[in-house]
């Protein structure tokens, strides 16, 4: 029994999600906007000064606290319906079919939200650890709950959900450093193997 675990944004897709989304979501004249206010905290993370976590709280409270989740959820499922197939890499999408026709266990493991990863990893039918948004009465917070899905995070999560210790192989396929340690639990590591 095998495990395949995916990264998402630059390993399956071409470009950044997350990025696609607002913009899909809020439009591109409050997407410049907030985006030149944001310029500063960007460096300051660039810098090491700021996490990503920081970072992301920041960007999804600018952009969508507030927000009813359905409202939110709605974006996400037609974006991950709509938008996500024209950003995959074909090599990629044909991985995930060998994979299948192995009866290998998919999971996509990626830093980006659920709220619009989820709709697409259900019509490929492929499981997803993500980073989750913060609800309180309906409404966006801003906030992540819990931590950032990267680095050390990811493992941790891909343990919660499986045992790995069950599977004669693990697969898993990333392309930054935030992969790292996802790479380093598997058998067989591919990094940046998808070029289209």
């Amino acid at each position: 029994m095998a495990l395949a675990l995916f990264d998402f944004d630059g390993t399956i897709t071409k470009q950044d999600s997350g990025f696609h989304f607002i913009l899909y979501s809020v439009g591109w004249f409050k997407l410049f906007f907030y985006g030149i206010w944001l310029l500063p905290f960007f460096i300051l993370r660039f810098c090491q000064i700021l996490t990503d976590q920081k970072i992301k709280e920041l960007v999804f409270s600018l952009f969508f606290k507030g927000w009813e989740i359905e409202k939110l959820q709605k974006f996400g499922d037609n974006f991950g319906i709509n938008k996500i197939p024209l950003l995959v890499r074909k090599s990629a999408i044909e991985r995930i079919d060998w994979h299948k026709k192995r009866g290998d266990i998919i999971t996509v493991v990626s830093a980006s939200s659920e709220i619009w990863l989820q709709k697409w990893c259900n019509s490929m039918e492929i499981g997803l650890i993500a980073s989750k948004m913060e609800v309180s009465e309906g409404k966006i917070t801003g906030k992540l709950i819990g931590k950032n899905c990267k680095r050390e995070e990811k493992v941790s999560r891909i343990k919660e959900k499986y045992d790995i210790s069950k599977f004669d192989e693990i697969y898993a396929y990333g392309d930054s450093i935030g992969d790292k340690e996802m790479l380093a639990i598997a058998s067989n590591k591919f990094y940046r193997y998808f070029k289209d």
